[in-house]
């Protein structure tokens, strides 16, 4: 999974040369890879990650690479991000597929949880309590966990029970 794999790296490199999509016949880049629901939740697990992790990011075979501010993974929210899914109505091949936006609000749940958990546990209170207050704007753009499948997603609720798991 994209949390466990990350837990065990320390640098999250991000390719992507400018090249054209075989399925849609447009082009792929730096922008569209910012656009994507999942590759921005790579971003964000990049930025929950236990412990620091830098992101390093190439857009091709002549550019310098360069490192990407956490605050990106702040400003593109997986949930507002494009979903494949999304963009197919939910059906492939004539059947319906569920959203992948209910699975991600799951691992994003858990991985500010663990975050908010080590942030606790090394003594950054203040970081921790931060991130607490924070977890909606993270989360906008994905359904509760409750919501079944359905053509409309609720944003996230900042009401949850999440700091249960890391109050005092």
């Amino acid at each position: 999974s994209i949390p466990e794999y990350l837990e065990c790296s320390d640098l999250l490199l991000v390719l992507v040369p400018i090249c054209k999509h075989s399925d849609r016949d447009s082009v792929c880049n730096y922008p569209t890879w910012r656009s994507r629901g999942w590759c921005r939740v790579e971003l964000q697990a990049a930025l929950l990650k236990a412990g620091k992790m830098d992101v390093m990011l190439c857009t091709g075979v002549e550019a310098t690479p360069f490192f990407l501010y956490p605050s990106d993974a702040w400003q593109l929210a997986a949930g507002e991000g494009e979903f494949t899914c999304c963009r197919k109505g939910h059906r492939f091949d004539g059947q319906d597929v569920p959203c992948d936006k209910l699975k991600i609000r799951g691992l994003l749940t858990d991985m500010l949880e663990s975050k908010a958990c080590y942030l606790k546990l090394t003594g950054n209170l203040v970081a921790m309590r931060w991130l607490c207050c924070l977890r909606h704007y993270m989360l906008r753009g994905l359904p509760s966990l409750d919501q079944r499948q359905g053509p409309e997603l609720a944003p996230a609720s900042p009401v949850e029970d999440f700091d249960q798991g890391v109050s005092s």
